[in-house]
């Protein structure tokens, strides 16, 4: 018998949301954004696709052998295409992790080079139009239009009065009144996701065309499937405890601004007020200035070593010369000499940057831990920040780029700062390059996340979010076991 009013309620619930239009305009809304959506941001990804491959070919056609690193060297990082998930971050990111100036003896020094430009300033002007953000802004709305006089439109009806009249349990209606306003939601999202993907296959994107996109695709559908789930219930929760339709809804208008402007912004202020973190340009300027500080101590140890050691510090500079040409022995010793200084102090420089790229690093991903933290308090963010992260566009790809920075970093000082050889005498210093530059070039590769670091990302988010759906529709159970009919 329960089970048979709960699909009469069901069925009633559906009638009467396609009556009243709704379902159409949220179909009408799902099959003209989604595709809209899904073609402009793949174009957008097709582009930076291309250029990125460009670049790339340019590069190793110039880069042939280790000799050409130590002019520049590049790595490039591809773009994600699951942009048309979530763009998150990606337009903010380097497109590649460049040398700045020569690569030397006292190591590499690297920069990060953004060449997103300004071609497409509407794409910053307006936002993006990805999945993320359609299901974040349209589907909420749609949402609380669907729900948000549920139970306050009904009372005022005084309908609610007649259905329990005839011994409906609460339990049964509040419970068919949110499967039917997620059905009809959920069915105009994946209509319109369906468009979407034949939107992108007919533009070349190979959505299920392997697990490296399919796996994440079927995961930010889930995500999205769930978001909704969530709004739908904070609608229901805010409708049973309102008095009327009118206070629900501007009460929801009210809650959707805090969720989706306040807190995630309030979370970033409050994270910089309690824990502030030096700008990325005092950090490069303060170990500039360590590498110059111990770089000027290493040459005042080898100028001392030299005015001590016998036969070479009563030397000319034109004596220096004639016994180097004759291969004297003493210069073989003071070369041995100098490169275990020079060893000794490289050995304190690389320390000295890896304490200041800790100490910053720690910092920075502390501040980081307590804006998303607090920003939790949203489902909104939990929303956006799980979808990111599946779609390579997240927080995690700022700590993976800061590893490949570190990757090419000791690439290129075990290959080719630590096999340059410099000899100097008095305030004049000449190299011996023991770098062969005939070798082939290595290969930069982009180390991109795989499945398993966009899971572990995402999940706590995914799993906070479906905790707030949860959390709201026992909320609105409760509140409508005890509602007054009157």
């Amino acid at each position: 018998m329960r089970h048979s009013t709960f699909g009469t309620i069901f069925r009633k619930e559906l009638l009467e949301n396609i009556r009243n239009q709704r379902f159409l305009l949220a179909l009408g809304l799902c099959v003209v954004l989604i595709p809209l959506g899904f073609a402009v941001q793949y174009t957008d990804y097709a582009a930076k696709d291309a250029a990125y491959r460009d670049a790339v070919r340019t590069f190793e056609d110039g880069h042939k052998t280790l000799g050409d690193f130590v002019q520049s060297a590049s790595m490039f990082r591809p773009p994600s295409p699951l942009a048309p998930i979530s763009t998150g971050v990606e337009a903010l990111l380097p497109t590649s992790i460049d040398t700045v100036g020569f690569v030397n003896e006292s190591g590499a020094t690297l920069g990060y080079v953004n060449a997103n430009g300004l071609g497409d300033p509407f794409r910053f002007l307006y936002g993006p139009l990805d999945l993320a953000t359609i299901a974040a802004v349209v589907l909420s709305i749609l949402a609380v239009l669907f729900v948000f006089n549920g139970v306050s439109g009904e009372k005022e009806r005084r309908t609610l009065a007649q259905v329990f009249s005839n011994a409906v349990p609460r339990s049964t209606l509040i419970t068919a009144k949110m499967a039917a306003a997620f059905a009809l939601i959920a069915a105009a999202f994946l209509v319109g996701l369906l468009l979407g993907v034949l939107t992108l296959a007919l533009q070349g994107f190979e959505v299920w065309g392997s697990s490296a996109t399919l796996v994440p695709f079927a995961i930010a559908t889930g995500a999205v499937l769930v978001y909704i789930f969530v709004m739908v219930n904070l609608g229901l929760l805010v409708s049973t405890r309102a008095r009327s339709s009118l206070s629900a809804m501007v009460t929801l208008v009210m809650v959707w601004v805090a969720l989706f402007m306040l807190v995630p912004k309030a979370a970033v202020v409050a994270s910089k007020i309690v824990r502030p973190v030096k700008s990325q340009q005092v950090v490069d300027l303060e170990k500039s200035q360590v590498r110059a500080q111990l770089t000027k101590e290493s040459g005042g140890e080898i100028d001392k070593m030299r005015k001590t050691m016998p036969g070479i510090k009563d030397m000319t500079m034109d004596a220096f010369f004639k016994a180097q040409r004759e291969k004297n022995p003493l210069i073989d010793e003071y070369q041995k000499k100098q490169d275990e200084i020079m060893s000794a102090y490289n050995e304190r420089i690389d320390g000295e940057m890896a304490k200041l790229d800790t100490l910053y690093g720690t910092q920075r991903d502390g501040q980081t831990r307590l804006a998303r933290n607090l920003s939790r308090l949203s489902p909104v963010s939990c929303f956006l920040h799980g979808v990111t992260e599946i779609a390579g566009t997240g927080l995690a790809e700022v700590g993976r780029l800061k590893e490949n920075r570190t990757a090419l970093t000791s690439l290129l000082v075990n290959e080719i700062s630590r096999k340059i050889k410099s000899l100097r005498f008095e305030n004049t210093t000449w190299g011996s390059d023991g770098v062969d530059n005939e070798t082939p070039a290595p290969r930069l590769v982009y180390k991109s996340a795989t499945l398993g670091d966009e899971l572990a990302g995402a999940w706590p988010d995914m799993a906070l979010l479906f905790f707030y759906g949860i959390l709201f529709f026992a909320g609105a159970y409760v509140s409508f076991l005890r509602y007054d009919l009157r």
